[in-house]
C-alpha cells in the first residue's frame, strides 16, 4: 500500500526569537494583501532590510500608517511572501503599548516619491529591547539568523539586498555597554554578513541611535562611528539623535520613540543618505 504524505517540507529558513523580550516578530496576516513577484528592472526595484531595535520596528507613533504607492510593499521573513505596505508590518516587533506604526512602510514610500525607485521593498527584521551583542553571529541565542534569512528570503523571490539600514543602541545606552564592545559587536555582524555562503556585499548603514528619555550617550555614539569600516562595508548612517529632537516634535511622550513627524522625518533623511 502506497502512502502519501501531503504534509508540507520543513521551512529551511529557521531563525531564533529573543527570548529576553514577550513582543516576537509580527507575523499577523490578517488584513494584510500578498501582491505579485513581478518586479522591476534590477536598477529600478530597491530591496532595504531594515533591523536595530523599537525605533526601527513597530513601536512609533500614535497612528498607522499605509503606503501611498502600491509599489511601496513589505517581505515577511516569516513565509517569504510579499504583501503591500502597511502597519504594523511584518516580520519585526510589534509593541503597540508605546506605537502602532515603523518607519519602514514610509521609507518604502520616500524611496518612490523621491525617483529613488519604481518599487521599493522593505524586510523589516527589528527587535526591541536588543543591545547589538545579541545580534552578532556568536552570541548564545543569536539573533544573527533573522539577518540571514532576511537575505535569503530575498535572493527565493530573484531579489538581492541593496542596503541595510540599521538604528540601535537605546539598549546599550541603558546597560552602559563600552564603546569598544558596540564597534566589535558591529564589526561582527556585517563580517558574518559578507561571510559565505552569506556573501552579501551590500552596504550595512549604521545609524547613531542612542536617545533614551530625552538624552543622549557619548559612549554609544563613539561606539557605531568606530565601526566604519571600508574593507566590511559599513557605512556610518542616519543620526537620529541629532535630527530627531525631542525639542523639535519628533519624539513621543517617552522623550525616546519616534512621533509621526520624527518617523516621516526620519524616512526622508535615511532614503537621501543611502541613495543620495
Amino acid at each position: 500500500m502506497l502512502t502519501v504524505s501531503i504534509a508540507s517540507a520543513t521551512d529551511p529558513f529557521i531563525f531564533n526569537e529573543y527570548a529576553a523580550f514577550p513582543d516576537k516578530g509580527w507575523n499577523n496576516l490578517r488584513g494584510k494583501t500578498e501582491t505579485s513577484s513581478v518586479f522591476a528592472s534590477p536598477s529600478t526595484t530597491k530591496t532595504i532590510i531594515i533591523g536595530g531595535q523599537s525605533l526601527m520596528a513597530t513601536a512609533n507613533g500614535t497612528s498607522t500608517y499605509t503606503t501611498v504607492s502600491s509599489l511601496a510593499n513589505q517581505l515577511n521573513i516569516y513565509d517569504g511572501g510579499i504583501y503591500l505596505g502597511s502597519d504594523p508590518v511584518l516580520g519585526c516587533s510589534y509593541t503597540p503599548s508605546v506605537g502602532v506604526s515603523s518607519i519602514g512602510m514610509r521609507t518604502a514610500d520616500s524611496m518612490i516619491s523621491r525617483g529613488k525607485a519604481t518599487q521599493c521593498i522593505v524586510v523589516p527584521i527589528a527587535i526591541a529591547d536588543t543591545p547589538y551583542a545579541v545580534w552578532t553571529p556568536s552570541a548564545t541565542g543569536t539573533l544573527f539568523g533573522r539577518i540571514t534569512t532576511a537575505i535569503l528570503r530575498c535572493r527565493a523571490r530573484g531579489l538581492e539586498p541593496d542596503a541595510f539600514m540599521w538604528g540601535e543602541g537605546e539598549k546599550d545606552s541603558s546597560i552602559g555597554t563600552s564603546a569598544a564592545s558596540i564597534t566589535a559587536s558591529i564589526q561582527e555582524i556585517a563580517a558574518g554578513i559578507r561571510a559565505a555562503p552569506i556573501s552579501c556585499t551590500a552596504p550595512f548603514y549604521v545609524g547613531l541611535y542612542s536617545m533614551t528619555n530625552g538624552s543622549t550617550n557619548a559612549t554609544v555614539r563613539t561606539g557605531i562611528s568606530n565601526s566604519v569600516s571600508a574593507p566590511l562595508n559599513i557605512v556610518l548612517g542616519y543620526d537620529a539623535d541629532t535630527n530627531l529632537t525631542v525639542a523639535g516634535g519628533f519624539r513621543l511622550g517617552d522623550n525616546t520613540h519616534l512621533s509621526n513627524t520624527g518617523l516621516a522625518t526620519g524616512a526622508t533623511g535615511w532614503t537621501t543618505l543611502m541613495f543620495p
